[in-house]
């Protein structure tokens, strides 16, 4: 049901193989369980924002993991989303990450940029400086 929406899912048994994963496909978004075999949802948060800064991460956790999960908001998780997931609830939270993922991408584009015509700028000053 999802892949008519155009999402591909992966499974990632540890916060290693999702690494490797989110590399090897270019996903934009992480559907993060609150424990992985080498972590948590805090390990998942922590690569992402390590080597994927780009990549939106949702956490789908139980109600009983209320507590434990609080703070993904703050830790940059996009959202909580409580297990059991509904098809369309699951498609909505996928495509809001990758319109996230999208903008963060636009942005570091456009602050390259910035940052690319205040140094060509700034070589021209120290060129014309120094004839």
């Amino acid at each position: 049901m999802l892949g008519q929406a155009g999402i591909r899912l992966h499974r990632a048994e540890t916060v290693e193989q999702a690494d490797f994963l989110l590399l090897a496909t270019g996903a934009t978004v992480l559907l993060s369980d609150t424990v992985f075999l080498d972590g948590s949802w805090e390990s998942a948060l922590a690569m992402v924002r390590d080597a994927h800064p780009l990549v939106a991460v949702l956490v789908c956790a139980d109600a009983v993991d209320r507590d434990f999960v609080a703070l993904a908001p703050n830790c940059g998780a996009l959202g909580i989303y409580w297990k059991p997931l509904e098809v369309a609830q699951l498609r909505e939270a996928i495509w809001s990450g990758h319109g996230v993922s999208l903008e963060r991408l636009v942005w570091r584009a456009e602050k390259e940029c910035e940052l690319g015509l205040k140094h060509n700028v700034a070589q021209s000053v120290f060129s014309e400086a120094s004839k």
